[in-house]
C-alpha cells in the first residue's frame, strides 16, 4: 500500500469515529430530555421543540435508527 491509500484509510477511520460519536450523542439526548421541558419549549414557540417532542414520543423507532 502506498501513502495515499494509508492516508485514505486513516481519514475514513476518523470519519467513522466522528459519526459514531454523533449518533451516540443523539441517542443520549433522546433518552435524557424531559418531556415536560419539551412541552414548555413548545408553548414558548421554540423552533424544533415540536419535532423533538415527536421524536421522544416515538423513542423506540428513533433509538433503533441511531444504533
Amino acid at each position: 500500500m502506498d501513502v495515499f491509500h494509508q492516508t485514505l484509510l486513516v481519514l475514513a477511520g476518523i470519519l467513522l469515529v466522528l459519526l459514531n460519536g454523533f449518533f451516540v450523542a443523539s441517542e443520549f439526548s433522546i433518552v435524557k430530555v424531559r418531556p415536560t421541558r419539551l412541552q414548555e419549549l413548545k408553548e414558548r414557540g421554540v423552533r424544533g421543540a415540536a419535532t423533538a417532542s415527536g421524536i421522544v414520543h416515538q423513542m423506540d423507532e428513533y433509538l433503533s435508527a441511531t444504533q
